[in-house]
């Protein structure tokens, strides 16, 4: 009897683990496995509402910065300055022109590409920016920045998102084919090949018999 019980107790273990490891992988499979959910247009505006009050408020931070004034060398300065001018052309000028071009367009993709590729060079250089001020501006303009940076981080992470599952939903439209059946199922109907065999007896051929030519002899 202490045998069998310390064989329960040494088993009972290991088929727990085992169970929760294959729980674990099909839920793993069928997380995979689950379709991405469709991006709504819905969605797409409340984001790009967010997009237009972080750009002014970016906007505003930058105006109220004075660049002049921070702890650098003054080369470093007079790129700083120029960089937070080319920010604020493109907040008031560029991103709202293609911002617009998404609004009228909403399930066009090159314009949601178009929009995130704008976003991410301007999260790149207001992040280069910010970087700087964090030892060389006054605090509070490096709080400003640092907020707008992390607003549009997360502006930048969803508009990437959104395109992923626009992009998903176009290949497997693409996979399925305007018939709504797959590749596959479309090849394998197609490579079907139809023999026909033609059973009925061939037409007697008439065989003439040739004749001999007849030479004449010499002279």
């Amino acid at each position: 009897m202490n045998a069998l019980h310390s064989i329960r107790k040494t088993l009972f273990p290991c088929a727990l683990a085992l169970f929760i490891l294959l729980a674990f992988a099909a839920f793993a499979r069928a997380q995979s496995a689950a379709p991405m959910p469709a991006p709504s247009v819905a969605g797409l505006n409340v984001l790009l509402a967010q997009l237009d009050q972080t750009a002014q408020t970016t906007n505003l931070d930058l105006a109220k910065l004075r660049i002049e004034k921070w702890k650098t060398n003054g080369d470093v300065r007079q790129q700083l300055q120029s960089n937070a001018d080319s920010l604020s052309r493109n907040l008031t000028g560029a991103l709202p022109a293609i911002v617009g071009g998404v609004r009228s367009s909403p399930e066009n993709l090159a314009a949601n590409f178009k929009l995130y590729r704008n976003v991410d060079a301007l999260y790149d250089v207001l992040s280069a920016l910010t970087d700087v001020a964090s030892n060389s501006a006054p605090r509070g303009d490096y709080q400003a920045l640092a907020t707008d940076v992390s607003n549009l981080e997360v502006i930048r992470r969803a508009l990437a998102d959104r395109i992923e599952a626009m992009a998903a939903m176009r290949d497997a439209a693409l996979a399925r084919g305007p018939g709504g059946t797959t590749a596959s199922a479309k090849s394998g109907k197609s490579g079907v090949k139809k023999i026909v065999i033609d059973d009925s007896a061939p037409a007697k051929s008439t065989t003439h018999k040739k004749k001999p030519a007849t030479t004449t002899p010499p002279q």
